[in-house]
């Protein structure tokens, strides 16, 4: 049996990068719009070298998607889309989700939403207690795979892995679904069509 995922609505990139507690309190005490234009190397302003968080080992700006070192994620916000199955057995494709949110579908198909929340790697020596976290938010199709399964039953096999962060300075959520699982095999996300709607920057402290 042949099965199509779709998720549809809002989601977008996400990543978190460390920072100093010298770079936090600069930019805790700067407007987001200004934090946003540095990160976009927007800001023609000069930093502090300590706050220059954006510059990597060579001295080079680096994309705000390359401030990941401590996570990078893309795909939807389960709570802001709806997902799609649909299952071919004999040929012909039809729909036995429709439109229904990620918890109610999870539901119904007896499948595992799992939710982790973001923390820094504390065994590492060069780990911190401050992050920045840069989100590009998209809306579209956020989740496109297919994998195959024996029968409809075989959807207990499927888990959706979440991961959410919490903003310090603004108190706001953020989640991602980031990974969709069926006994064990990542289903590839290959059918992506979106479109930027707007990008934030937080302040993170541990």
């Amino acid at each position: 049996m042949d099965v199509w995922i779709e998720i549809n609505g809002f989601g977008g990139e996400l990543v978190i990068h460390p920072i100093t507690e010298s770079a936090f309190q600069f930019w805790r005490s700067k407007s987001k719009d200004q934090l946003l234009s540095y990160v976009l190397q927007e800001l023609d302003e000069d930093i502090p070298e300590n706050c220059d968080f954006a510059l990597d080992e060579q001295g080079l700006a680096r994309q705000w998607h390359e401030l990941d070192e401590y996570l990078h994620l893309y795909g939807p916000d389960p709570r802001h889309a709806k997902i799609n199955v649909d299952i071919s057995t004999d040929g012909r494709r039809r729909t036995v989700i429709s439109d229904e949110s990620i918890h109610a579908a999870a539901m119904k198909m007896k499948s595992k939403i799992l939710t982790s929340s973001f923390a820094p790697p504390i065994n590492s020596a060069n780990a911190s207690k401050y992050a920045v976290q840069v989100i590009s938010v998209e809306k579209g199709c956020v989740f496109g795979g297919h994998f195959r399964a024996r029968e409809k039953k075989d959807f207990k096999g499927l888990v959706f892995n979440t991961v959410k962060s919490i903003s310090t300075d603004t108190g706001s959520v953020d989640m991602i679904l980031s990974e969709i699982r069926f006994n064990d095999q990542v289903v590839d996300n290959d059918g992506l069509s979106t479109s930027g709607k707007g990008m934030f920057v937080n302040l993170i402290r541990f």
